[in-house]
């Protein structure tokens, strides 16, 4: 989200409106006039993935256009899924690319913002600027920042290392093989896959949710849209099994870079401590496999806090940003606690 200062034009016509797939070589334009630097705003096969792939009988697009004498000014898009909250699950939308010409602001940014507020009963900000962040608190916005973690573990020592990081690595290394050992023995035999596709047979491992009062809730058909068939992303897909039963999901990223693997998501189905840890470990070595130096997230999840304390990752407050928004109060009293929360990095629009 962004936008930059505030000013109102009120001679000029204002009009906002839903998007159609017609609009994208204006659209595109205003972003190469105010916004060059966002280099992947101006990707169509981006675009369309985004806001149009879901298109059908009664669609219409999570996506609004500001629109000042014809000229396209600003626009917001949204992404639709829902929040399991205790059991019930709630439709969600999380707003995503809101640029506004620095002109227009004022009550024309408020009103295109208005119509993501209408989207769904609740609505998830991420990876927000100030100047968006200011204007989502003036709209009811709670904002749990500060209590997402950005998590760390080096799997390999930089080319110069010193005394000091090369002990930190060995004692990393050394309890994460105690600790794993310890961890199989506990939880029992568990069975570990890695691929680059969802399998539709997943679906009832997915149905089943996470240990959590509230979490992002992922059909099969919304992980295969929001990793398998990204325009931006080529995920690799971690898979746990105990006792002949799927048990774990896990959604892995390199950076450009191939330096740092990302874990975009984490899905397990509410087995023991143990096993969750002994899935990590397997996922730290798939990562050293990779070639990657570094293994990270970002989270706000009391379970997986857990499970990255245990096996010796850093952590830091993360700058991903959590802002939720809800008028319904019963469901509010739940989503906005942090402690009730499992939310991962892959669910906001950072990737």
């Amino acid at each position: 989200m962004n936008t930059i200062s505030d000013h109102l034009v009120p001679t000029e016509k204002v009009n906002i409106r839903r998007a159609t797939v017609d609009d994208w070589e204006r659209l595109a334009d205003f972003y190469r006039k105010h916004f060059p630097e966002h280099v992947r705003l101006r990707d169509p096969e981006m675009w369309r993935w985004q806001f149009f792939s879901k298109s059908g009988k009664g669609f219409s697009a999570p996506f609004f256009i500001l629109e000042v004498d014809d000229r396209v000014e600003g626009a917001i898009g949204c992404i639709h899924a829902a929040v399991r909250v205790k059991g019930r699950t709630v439709p969600m939308a999380l707003p995503v690319n809101f640029f506004v010409n620095s002109k227009y602001t004022g009550l024309p940014a408020l009103r295109l913002f208005r119509n993501a507020l209408r989207e769904a009963p609740i609505v998830i900000g991420t990876y927000v600027t100030a100047d968006a962040k200011r204007l989502l608190q003036k709209s009811g916005f709670k904002d749990l920042s500060s209590s997402v973690r950005h998590y760390y573990f080096t799997l390999r020592g930089s080319a110069a290392p010193t005394i000091r990081s090369r002990l930190i690595t060995f004692v990393r290394l050394a309890w994460k093989r105690i600790l794993g050992f310890y961890t199989r023995n506990v939880s029992g035999p568990n069975e570990y896959s890695f691929s680059r596709s969802i399998d539709q047979n997943r679906a009832a491992f997915f149905a089943q949710g996470i240990q959590a009062a509230c979490f992002v809730d992922k059909s099969v058909d919304f992980v295969k849209w929001r990793y398998e068939d990204s325009p931006a992303l080529q995920t690799h897909f971690a898979w746990q099994s105990h006792k002949g039963a799927l048990s774990g999901f896990a959604a892995l990223q390199t950076t450009n870079d191939k330096k740092t693997m990302v874990i975009l998501d984490w899905f397990t189905g509410g087995g023991s401590l143990s096993r969750d840890i002994d899935f990590l470990h397997a996922i730290i070595q798939y990562a050293q496999q990779q070639g990657a130096d570094y293994l990270v997230t970002d989270a706000l999840s009391g379970r997986l806090h857990r499970v990255f304390s245990w096996t010796g990752f850093g952590r830091l407050t993360s700058d991903l940003g959590l802002m939720v928004y809800c008028q319904d109060d019963d469901v509010g009293n739940v989503i906005f606690e942090p402690s009730n929360w499992h939310f991962v990095v892959g669910d906001s629009d950072r990737f």
